[in-house]
């Protein structure tokens, strides 16, 4: 019998064969839609006042924030901590945000600091923009089995306590959010 040896990550798994990460349907439907809606442009062209040019170090793309945003409304994340455990423990996840294996994914101050950013009336348009061109769309999206059927919110299954957001937190913050726009029968 030996002892327990920590692998390094060339031990663990050949960053070369992991460039090419399939997802869940859930995202890749989730991310057509958004495309084809071009999410993208909508949300830099309206977070375009909220990130002066050349003013301190890069931030976190506005539309990285809102696919988060997003997540966290359909999967059930009750904190922007969840948000950033998922982003990071998840690679269905960390690809549907843009980001590429090697790179790090934001952290819970980051989505902090661009949730602060980002005037509250921006931030419901952006919202309700998104969950109408879910409503408009044709793609059924059936929700991860993590989020369907389950009060346990992806943030508990990823061992975050929700005691710990203040009432009136950021899962009342979500849900505000999402009650400025419709809710179409397409996601399930």
């Amino acid at each position: 019998m030996g002892t327990r040896r920590t692998a390094t990550p060339l031990e663990f798994a050949s960053v070369d064969g992991l460039l090419h990460v399939h997802q869940l349907p859930f995202y890749e439907r989730l991310n057509s839609v958004l495309v084809k809606a071009r999410f993208d442009d909508f949300v830099e062209e309206a977070c375009r006042d909220c990130y002066p040019a050349d003013v301190g170090r890069r931030s976190m793309p506005p539309t990285v924030y809102f696919r988060a945003l997003l997540l966290a409304f359909l999967l059930g994340i009750e904190s922007e901590r969840g948000i950033a455990l998922q982003a990071g423990d998840s690679l269905s996840v960390r690809k549907f945000l843009g980001y590429a294996l090697t790179t790090p994914t934001p952290s819970r101050s980051a989505l902090a600091r661009a949730r602060r950013r980002i005037p509250l009336a921006i931030q419901r348009r952006v919202f309700a923009w998104v969950l109408e061109r879910l409503a408009e769309s044709d793609t059924t999206l059936r929700l991860p089995a993590l989020a369907r059927g389950s009060a346990v919110s992806a943030a508990r299954a990823a061992g975050v306590s929700a005691g710990r957001a203040r009432v009136g937190g950021y899962a009342t913050f979500v849900k505000e959010l999402a009650s400025c726009g419709p809710v179409g029968g397409s996601v399930s």
